[in-house]
């Protein structure tokens, strides 16, 4: 797996997406859009742009496109994109929410 993080790397995707031995060209979608100037806006046409044109260059390649989401909502957009290695939320994402589940419970607010 070869990560995707940086402008430089998506101006470089054919060439990483080329390398033997590697099978997957996988985004860090926050670290990316910091380092693109748009935080966090995963949504925003220049970041898809730039995620299709990962996802693209790892086809020509015969790789799979990965991409770790935090929102359940863009699942099927990153399916669209042609990403079939798609990640859902974080393990510190996960003992959150249970724990925020936990505290309304005892408060009386679930």
């Amino acid at each position: 797996m070869l990560q995707i993080e940086t402008p430089e790397a998506v101006a470089n995707a054919d060439a990483i997406a080329a390398v033997d031995g590697a099978d997957v060209l996988f985004v860090g979608p926050t670290d990316l859009s910091y380092n693109m100037g748009c935080r966090d806006q995963l949504e925003s046409p220049e970041f898809t742009a730039v995620l299709r044109r990962v996802a693209e260059a790892a086809a020509r390649h015969g790789k799979a496109a990965g991409i770790l989401v935090h929102n359940a909502a863009l699942v099927p957009k990153m399916r669209s994109l042609g990403y079939t290695f798609v990640a859902l939320g974080s393990d510190g994402g996960a003992a959150r929410t249970g724990l925020l589940g936990f505290a309304a419970a005892l408060h009386g607010k679930t």
